[in-house]
């Protein structure tokens, strides 16, 4: 019987390989996207997962989505998971199969990070490029984001987001207030 999981890093540690050593401290495993996540208290993210370097070549063919962060929210940690990617209309349904085969992938490979998802309401987040936000809300695409369980794609996650419906758990994580855009996480 496998122990409680309490933490990320735990989580991780239970994953099958190779996640299982993809473990990093903070937002190291984000490398050059770490600039994307912004928080208040930066000790409150603490640890991270890059998925698609350690599952490329267990999955060579597959829409393998990007990143994992820890997040300790009050006394308990939530998993957060990141996409970063093109927010254009024409990207939509690559996001949405990368976020396909993350559940699933979750349910057979990784059940003590999946459990860390249900701490919080919306743990998977698309993170657009530097050239921005390109999907109308509520139109056709967005709305296919929306329905599936990722938040609209946002430049920032933490920096001038609206924290509303079922993304306020997560940007309440990261300093925000729900119900309000405000500038938070900085």
């Amino acid at each position: 019987m496998k122990a409680k999981v309490t933490t990320f890093e735990q989580a991780v540690r239970q994953s099958q390989p190779p996640v299982n050593d993809a473990y990093r401290p903070g937002l190291q495993a984000l490398g050059r996207h770490s600039g994307k996540v912004r928080c208040r208290q930066q000790r409150r993210l603490t640890g991270s997962v890059n998925l698609e370097d350690a599952l490329s070549r267990a999955f060579p063919n597959e829409n393998l989505w990007d990143y994992g962060i820890g997040y300790r929210q009050n006394s308990s940690e939530v998993a957060l998971w990141l996409e970063v990617h093109p927010a254009d209309t024409s990207e939509v349904e690559t996001v949405l199969k990368k976020l396909q085969w993350l559940k699933d992938w979750l349910t057979h490979y990784a059940d003590a990070l999946r459990a860390l998802n249900d701490r919080g309401s919306s743990p998977y987040w698309w993170l657009a490029t530097d050239a921005g936000v390109h999907i109308r809300p509520g139109r056709g695409a967005g709305t296919a984001v929306a329905t599936v369980g990722t938040a609209r794609p946002s430049t920032l996650l933490g920096t001038v987001l609206t924290c509303s419906g079922s993304s306020g758990i997560a940007m309440a994580a990261l300093g925000c207030e729900s119900g309000r855009t405000r500038r938070c996480g900085q």
